[in-house]
């Protein structure tokens, strides 16, 4: 068999396209061509105890390939006798292979190899212009027809897997970029056929994306400059993975260290990476194993404005095995046809939203003929639109020098009154800012006398200034 690896990572991957020389090898190192397999190196690990080898196909009766197609079958480089040949640089002769403790029954088994009596293998070597060597992966042959291997079928066999490294490696790079291509075209074609809102074309997305990169579920986390936070409306998946929406702040975890770093990364351990939120898993049942991540750029930028990251895409658990770096290649690949698409998405649902907000609030205007009806009607819109429990509105009171709230929505309270500098919405409303308070209870200007007065219980807290435009163009806060 042989296996192949590239300077990228240092996989073995095993591959059908060198059946030539794997034909060639068994011919005259007199070898049983119906008992070896022939591959390429994965490039896409980053570390060697990553690194798979793979199968793709059976031999028939002639030791030709057959027809019928197998599934691949990797396996970490650093494993069994190919895996020593690879990792040492070294050329191996086994001449009893059930005696060996090298030896991988299941592997053979897969491969049609019941009962492998010897084996013989070599790393295979490219050779740069300059030239220096690189290992790209290991030739690999097994059962010699009569005898043992000698040092003789060792050299043949290394003379042979010379002239095929560089023929290897370009069919290789011919294949990744025809799928690189391929994949392109696929994302391009999901978002042009996905007009409608941006739910829609997340669910269309994530779908397709994890479709392609073999994952079992890929999730589009795009940024909330309001809250600075990182947010996803779905996931695909399906049962309680299938997450309606997550938040994260930017900074923090996997997503805000590709986010603020703007570089993809592959976490192949997801339980022994730092900042992996295990509690997220808990929440929903969902087993994390590996994981790949890179940022989302905005489309079109204008002259000089610097590159910026409008949020992360994320696959996870690559089925059977772990992501490479080909695989986050991809997923980067993705991205740029996506963007603009989630743009104009996003931005239709925006409008679409404000106009309903604007509709609803001037029909409550128009319905409401006092300030005790107006109140509660304004609550009760905020309060449906930003998808929260309770909102209140506070009022300032310019002869006594407080805000007051005549009605709360989902509160039995009245009236609320505190001095206009005082706790979260009076500093929202004396230093004009917004503010976004993701633990009240952990914030020193929170009362939390007013929770023990109502049994309400308050984990977070969006406050921000209300004004009013006088008819001579002036702007007051209210």
């Amino acid at each position: 068999m042989e296996e192949g690896s590239d300077d990228r990572g240092g996989a073995l991957r095993a591959s059908a396209s060198t059946d030539v020389s794997a034909d060639a090898a068994g011919e005259r190192g007199g070898t049983d061509r119906g008992r070896r397999f022939s591959g390429l190196s994965d490039a896409s690990a980053t570390a060697a105890d990553h690194d798979d080898l793979v199968d793709s196909r059976r031999f028939d009766e002639h030791g030709y390939y057959a027809e019928e197609e197998i599934p691949e079958i990797r396996f970490p480089s650093n494993e069994g006798i190919a895996g020593q040949s690879f990792t040492a640089r070294v050329p191996l002769i086994v001449k009893d292979l059930s005696a060996d403790p090298r030896s991988q029954g299941e592997i053979e088994r897969r491969i049609g190899v019941r009962r492998p009596r010897n084996v013989m293998a070599v790393p295979v070597w490219r050779v740069s212009s300059g030239g220096e060597r690189a290992a790209v992966g290991v030739a690999q042959v097994v059962d010699k027809n009569e005898g043992h291997f000698t040092r003789f079928d060792l050299n043949l066999l290394d003379s042979m897997t010379r002239p095929a490294a560089q023929a290897l490696m370009n069919a290789r790079l011919r294949d990744e970029n025809e799928r690189m291509r391929n994949v392109t075209v696929k994302i391009s074609r999901v978002m042009s056929a996905s007009s409608g809102s941006l739910d829609v074309l997340l669910a269309n997305l994530t779908a397709t994306v994890a479709r392609l990169l073999d994952a079992m579920r890929c999730a589009i986390f795009l940024y909330d400059e309001a809250t600075d936070e990182l947010c996803t409306r779905a996931a695909s998946g399906s049962g309680r993975d299938a997450m309606r929406e997550v938040r994260v702040p930017s900074d923090k975890g996997i997503l805000g260290r590709v986010f603020q770093g703007g570089t993809g990364i592959m976490v192949l351990d997801a339980y022994a990476e730092e900042g992996f939120c295990e509690e997220l898993d808990r929440t929903t049942g969902f087993k994390t194993h590996n994981i790949i991540c890179c940022p989302i750029w905005k489309p079109s930028l204008d002259d000089g404005e610097e590159r910026k990251a409008i949020g992360v895409a994320q696959a996870v658990n690559k089925i059977g095995g772990d992501f490479t770096n080909f695989d986050l290649h991809l997923l980067e690949n993705m991205m740029p046809p996506a963007a603009q698409a989630l743009a104009n998405a996003r931005l239709r649902d925006e409008n679409e939203r404000m106009k309903n907000i604007l509709i609803d609030i001037a029909q409550a205007m128009s319905e409401s003929q006092s300030l005790d009806l107006l109140l509660p009607r304004l609550a009760s819109i905020v309060t449906r639109y930003l998808g929260v429990e309770r909102c209140t509105i506070f009022l300032h009171n310019e002869k006594t020098g407080e805000l007051y709230s005549r009605a709360s929505e989902n509160s039995n309270m009245k009236e609320i009154r505190f001095p206009s500098t005082a706790g979260i919405a009076g500093q929202a409303f004396t230093e004009e800012v917004r503010l976004v308070v993701p633990d009240a209870y952990a914030d020193a200007r929170f009362n939390q006398a007013i929770d023990r007065t109502t049994g309400f219980r308050t984990r977070d807290i969006l406050a921000v200034p209300i004004w009013k435009n006088s008819t001579g163009g002036e702007v007051r806060r209210v």
